[in-house]
């Protein structure tokens, strides 16, 4: 009769961790998921840049994001975002790993890449 109750009590005890095991790794999984970070196939260059921006939406939920651009740096993109009033101000987003810089892209002659970006960008929500 021990033996009995020493086979249930570890048969329980693996159906447990096992139980415990999945709902770590579903938790994970959906943690991933949700981070944003798009893989490096894409079906064309604009819908790629919308699920960047999308990326960068579900990792800051708060953001008002109105479009991404390339930069001149290989895998860097603009998003644009809308500040107070009708603003809109750029932040650098790496989305390979998740990596967001603030701040603006100068040239050596002085000129402000970020800035010509949202004169661009600006001109362009004009145009629609």
């Amino acid at each position: 009769m021990g033996m009995k109750k020493l086979v249930k009590k570890v048969l329980r005890a693996f159906r447990f961790y096992v139980l415990f095991i999945w709902v770590v790794f579903y938790f994970c999984f959906l943690a991933c998921s949700s981070y944003g970070i798009e893989g490096e196939v894409s079906f064309g260059k604009d819908s790629y840049l919308k699920s960047v921006a999308e990326g960068f939406s579900r990792i800051f939920r708060n953001s008002k994001v109105l479009g991404a651009k390339e930069t001149e740096i290989d895998g860097l993109y603009a998003i644009f975002l809308l500040g107070k009033g009708d603003e809109v101000k750029v932040v650098y987003f790496y989305p390979k790993k998740g990596l967001l810089f603030l701040g603006e892209i100068w040239t050596i002659n002085g000129t402000s890449l970020t800035g010509e970006q949202i004169l661009e960008f600006e001109r362009e929500l004009k145009s629609f």
